[in-house]
C-alpha cells in the first residue's frame, strides 16, 4: 500500500515539474516572438554642443518687372498663339483678332456723326439768317449745300473716314494686282513646265506606239489565219519585207549618227551620271530638280534632257527594226521547213506583241493620269488667275467710287470753311458765333480720338513689345477682350530676377539687407548669387511673418526653383538632437523618447512623446528645449510608431 502511495507521489511530482518546464518554455518563446514583431527603431542620446543656425527656405525665381499686353479698344480674339511659360521676343505675334469694328470705334463714329449733323444744322440755320442781308453768305451757303448733295451720291461718311477708306482701298488694290500678277506667272509657268510638256508628249508617244503595235497584232493574227488556211506570205514577199526593214534600219542608224553629233555630249553626260544604268538615266531625265542638282552651274539641263530623249528614241527605233528583221528572217527560215513551225513562230510573235501592248497600255494609263493631274493644276491656276482678275476689277470700281467721294468731300470741306469764315466775320462776338466755334472744337477733338482708334482698328495681330516669359494669359479664343484689359502678362527677362521666401518675424530680425545667401542645391553650371534686397510683410501670414526678397543673378531662369540658406550665427545649446528625430503635428513639434522598464525576462523599451520647442538648426542637428542631456530619442523606425508603443532597439548611441 505504501509503495502505491509512494509511486503516486512521484508521478504527481514529475507531472508538476514537467508542467513548470513547459510553462517556462512557452513564456520564453512568447516573449521572443513578440519582440520580433515589435517596430525596430534607431536611437541616439541627446547631447549638448554648438550649431550654425541658418534660415532656410525655397522659392521660385520671378522677374523684377511684369509687362501687361493690352489693346485700346474692345476686340474679339480669334486665336491665342502662346501659352504660359513660352519665351517671346519683341515683335512676336501673341494673338490674332477678328476683323470686326470695336464697340469704341462704332461709338466714336456715331458720336462724331451726330455732332457733325448738329453742327451742320446750326451752320445752315445761321447762314440762312445771314443770307437775307448778305449776298456772299447766300452764295457760300448754296455752294456748301450743293457740295453736300454731290457727296451724298457717293458716301454718307465724313472726309477723314473717306480719306482713310480710299487709302486702304488703294493699298488693297495694289495687293490684289500683285496677287493677280503672281497667279498669271504661276499659270504660265505651269503650262510650260517640262514635266507637264513631257507628260503630254509621253501620252502621245504611247498612243502612237500602241497604234503601231495593234496594227502588228492584226498582221500576225492574219498571218496565222492564212497559214492555217494555207495562204502564208510567199518566200519572195518575205524577202521584200526584210529588204524594206533593212533599208529602214540603215536610215535609222544614219539618223542616230547625225543626232549623236548634235546630242551625243548631253546623252553621254546623263549616261555617266547614271553609271550606264538605263533605269537611272530615265529617272534622272524625269526628275529635273534631281538632275540639275548633280550638274555644274554652267551646264544646260534642258539640253541634256532633250539629248537623252532624242538618242533614246533613235536607239529604241534601231532596236525595234533589228527585232523585226530577225523575226522576218526567222519566218523566212521557217518557210524552208514546214507550215506548222511557221504558225508557231507567228504565234510567238503575236504573243510578244500582245505583251508589249499590255505594257504600253499600262504606261499610257500612267502617263494619262500624270497629264490629267498636272492639267488639273494648270486649270486650277487658271481659275485662280480669273478670280484674281475679277477681284482686281471689283476693287478698281471701289477705288474709283472712293476717289470720287474724296473729291466731293474735299469740296464740302472747302465750302464749309468758306461759309464758316463769312459767318464768323458777320457775327463776331455774338453768342451764336461762340456756340458754333465751341461745337467745331468739340468735333475736332472727337475726330482726333476717332483717328487714334482708326490707326489700329483693322490690325489683326497683337505683338509683344518686350522680350520675356509669358507668366499668365487672360484672353480666350472666341471671346471679346476689353480696352486696356490685360490680355497676357510677360515677365521681362532683362530687368533682373527676384526670389522670395517666407520666414517668421524672429528669423527676419536675424538677417540684414545686403547679406548674401547660399544656394544649397545648385551644384553645376555657372554660379548663381542671391543677395537680400528687402524685407516685406507676408500677406499670407500678416503680423506673424515676413518675406525675404532676394535679388538673384548669374545663370538663372524664370520659374527656376532654388533652396537658400542665409545667416551664420554660431551658438552653444544644452540639448541637440538629430534633425531626423524632430517630428510635428497639429499640436506642435515633438520627439519620441525611449524609456526602459524592467521585467523578469529583461528590459522593455517604450516610445514616449516629449513636446519640444525648436531653438535653432543646421544641416545635421536641431537645438531644442523639452528634453535633456542623456535622454534617448528615436531617430528612425522601420514601422510607424505612436506614443506608448513598445519598440525594439537596433542601434544605441
Amino acid at each position: 500500500m505504501e509503495n502505491e502511495t509512494s509511486k503516486k507521489r512521484e508521478l504527481i511530482k514529475t507531472a508538476a515539474i514537467v508542467f513548470l518546464i513547459i510553462l517556462l518554455v512557452l513564456t520564453f518563446f512568447s516573449n521572443t516572438i513578440r519582440n520580433r514583431s515589435l517596430p525596430e527603431v534607431s536611437s541616439q542620446y541627446v547631447k549638448g554642443g554648438t550649431i550654425n543656425a541658418k534660415i532656410r527656405g525655397s522659392g521660385t525665381v520671378s522677374a523684377n518687372e511684369a509687362y501687361e499686353v493690352t489693346i485700346n479698344q474692345t476686340r474679339k480674339v480669334r486665336s491665342v498663339l502662346v501659352k504660359v511659360g513660352d519665351e517671346v521676343n519683341v515683335g512676336d505675334v501673341l494673338f490674332i483678332l477678328e476683323e470686326s469694328e470695336s464697340d469704341e470705334l462704332r461709338d466714336a463714329q456715331d458720336a462724331l456723326l451726330q455732332k457733325e449733323a448738329s453742327y451742320q444744322k446750326s451752320l445752315i440755320a445761321s447762314a440762312n439768317e445771314s443770307a437775307k442781308v448778305n449776298h456772299d453768305v447766300k452764295k457760300a451757303r448754296d455752294e456748301y449745300e450743293s457740295a453736300k448733295s454731290i457727296l451724298a451720291i457717293y458716301s454718307d461718311k465724313d472726309y477723314n473716314t473717306i480719306l482713310r477708306e480710299e487709302s486702304e482701298a488703294q493699298a488693297r488694290l495694289k495687293t490684289l494686282e500683285n496677287e493677280y500678277d503672281r497667279a498669271v506667272s504661276e499659270w504660265e509657268r505651269a503650262k510650260g513646265e517640262t514635266e507637264y510638256v513631257d507628260a503630254v508628249e509621253d501620252e502621245n508617244t504611247y498612243k502612237s506606239e500602241l497604234k503601231a503595235l495593234k496594227k502588228d497584232k492584226e498582221s500576225y493574227e492574219d498571218e496565222i489565219e492564212d497559214l492555217r488556211d494555207g495562204k502564208g506570205d510567199s518566200y519572195e514577199s518575205t524577202n521584200r519585207k526584210i529588204t524594206d526593214k533593212e533599208n529602214d534600219l540603215s536610215d535609222a542608224q544614219n539618223a542616230y549618227a547625225r543626232d549623236m553629233e548634235v546630242y551625243g555630249k548631253g546623252y553621254n553626260r546623263i549616261r555617266n551620271l547614271a553609271g550606264g544604268s538605263e533605269a537611272m538615266m530615265a529617272a534622272l531625265a524625269a526628275d529635273r530638280a534631281s538632275l540639275e542638282s548633280k550638274l555644274d552651274p554652267d551646264e544646260d539641263v534642258d539640253y541634256i534632257i532633250e539629248s537623252y530623249h532624242v538618242i533614246k528614241d533613235d536607239k529604241d527605233k534601231i532596236s525595234d527594226l533589228e527585232k523585226d528583221i530577225k523575226d522576218l528572217k526567222d519566218t523566212k527560215k521557217d518557210k524552208d521547213t514546214d507550215n506548222s513551225t511557221a504558225i508557231k513562230n507567228a504565234q510567238r510573235k503575236l504573243d510578244r506583241v500582245e505583251a508589249e501592248i499590255e505594257e504600253k497600255e499600262a504606261k499610257l494609263k500612267e502617263a494619262t493620269a500624270k497629264r490629267e493631274a498636272l492639267e488639273g493644276n494648270v486649270k486650277a491656276l487658271e481659275s485662280r488667275k480669273d478670280r484674281a482678275k475679277d477681284a482686281v476689277d471689283a476693287q478698281k470700281m471701289e477705288v474709283d467710287k472712293l476717289s470720287s467721294a474724296k473729291t466731293a468731300a474735299e469740296s464740302v470741306k472747302t465750302a464749309q470753311i468758306n461759309l464758316e469764315d463769312l459767318l464768323f466775320q458777320q457775327s463776331l462776338g455774338s453768342a451764336d458765333n461762340v456756340d458754333i466755334q465751341t461745337a467745331r472744337a468739340e468735333i475736332a477733338r472727337d475726330r482726333d480720338r476717332l483717328n487714334e482708334l482708326l490707326e489700329n482698328a483693322d490690325e489683326a495681330e497683337v505683338k509683344a513689345n518686350v522680350s520675356g516669359i509669358i507668366e499668365s494669359i487672360e484672353a480666350t479664343a472666341g471671346k471679346n477682350i476689353g480696352a486696356d484689359t490685360a490680355m497676357a502678362t510677360i515677365n521681362v527677362a532683362d530687368r533682373g530676377y527676384t526670389l522670395k521666401i517666407p520666414v517668421t518675424n524672429e528669423q527676419a530680425k536675424s538677417v540684414k539687407i545686403g547679406e548674401p545667401a547660399e544656394i544649397t542645391d545648385y551644384l553645376w553650371g555657372s554660379e548663381i548669387k542671391a543677395v537680400l534686397d528687402k524685407i516685406e510683410s507676408d500677406p499670407q501670414n500678416p503680423g506673424k511673418g515676413k518675406l525675404l526678397v532676394f535679388n538673384v543673378t548669374g545663370d538663372v531662369e524664370l520659374n527656376m526653383k532654388l533652396n537658400l540658406a542665409i545667416g551664420q550665427k554660431t551658438a552653444a545649446y544644452e540639448a541637440l538632437v538629430p534633425n531626423s528625430a524632430v517630428r510635428s503635428d497639429t499640436n506642435g513639434s515633438f520627439v519620441y523618447v525611449v524609456t526602459a522598464k524592467s521585467s523578469p525576462l529583461g528590459n522593455r523599451y517604450i516610445a514616449s512623446r516629449a513636446d519640444i520647442k525648436v531653438l535653432a538648426s543646421d544641416d545635421k542637428y536641431t537645438a531644442v528645449s523639452g528634453v535633456g542631456t542623456g535622454d534617448v530619442v528615436i531617430t528612425a523606425s522601420a514601422k510607424p510608431i505612436e506614443a506608448g508603443m513598445q519598440v525594439r532597439l537596433v542601434d544605441n548611441d
